[in-house]
């Protein structure tokens, strides 16, 4: 938050709470997609004031299970234009790195 104080921060988001379903699946299918996408959870997604929505931040995957899980996670953020920012929560980024990392610039130097 202090990194990007000028932004709205949401924890734990779903898939499902960030994007819809592909619009020709009815019925069933729908509900199924429905279903898959909110058991994707997010780390944080970061929006700005206008509430739209800058990046999704997701932790570093651990394990092949998890690697599988953040592809399908990484590629449907993908297809709805939101850009993914990985971070390792044993070495989380200062507070004067988050801005540049969310928008994928590169990081001020230390000082």
């Amino acid at each position: 938050r202090t990194g990007l104080p000028d932004h709205e921060i949401f924890a734990r988001l779903t898939l499902a709470e960030l994007v819809d379903p592909a619009a020709t699946l009815r019925g069933f299918e729908r509900e199924q997609s429905m279903r898959r996408l909110a058991q994707s959870t997010l780390e944080f997604v970061v929006c700005n004031k206008q509430l739209e929505v800058v990046a999704a931040v997701i932790r570093k995957a651990v394990d092949a299970g998890e690697m599988e899980r953040q592809r399908v996670v990484q590629s449907t953020l993908a297809a709805a234009g939101i850009r993914v920012v990985t971070v390792d929560t044993d070495a989380m980024p200062r507070h004067h790195q988050v801005k540049a990392l969310v928008y994928g610039e590169t990081p001020p130097e230390a000082g």
